[in-house]
């Protein structure tokens, strides 16, 4: 991780776009390798096997739930 860091900057102060002094912005002053490395895990979308497989899903069907009456006979409450 600290390769890529010495790399990109060594290479920004080549190009002179490496801006030094106080008036930088504080994005810029305290961004740090993990703050430009962070994938928010949350927001990050998983493969569902239709997709990994490459075929189409079959629509979604909505079944209505079972009525408690059954589920309470079955049981004995």
């Amino acid at each position: 991780m600290f390769g890529k860091t010495y790399g990109k900057i060594t290479d920004t102060i080549a190009k002179d776009s490496y801006h030094i002094g106080p008036d930088v912005q504080p994005i810029e002053r305290y961004t740090s390798l993990n703050r430009e490395a962070f994938c928010d895990l949350s927001k990050v979308k998983e493969k569902n096997v239709s997709e990994v497989v490459g075929v189409c899903p079959a629509p979604e069907i909505y079944q209505a739930p079972i009525p408690k009456k059954i589920i309470y006979d079955f049981f004995g409450v």
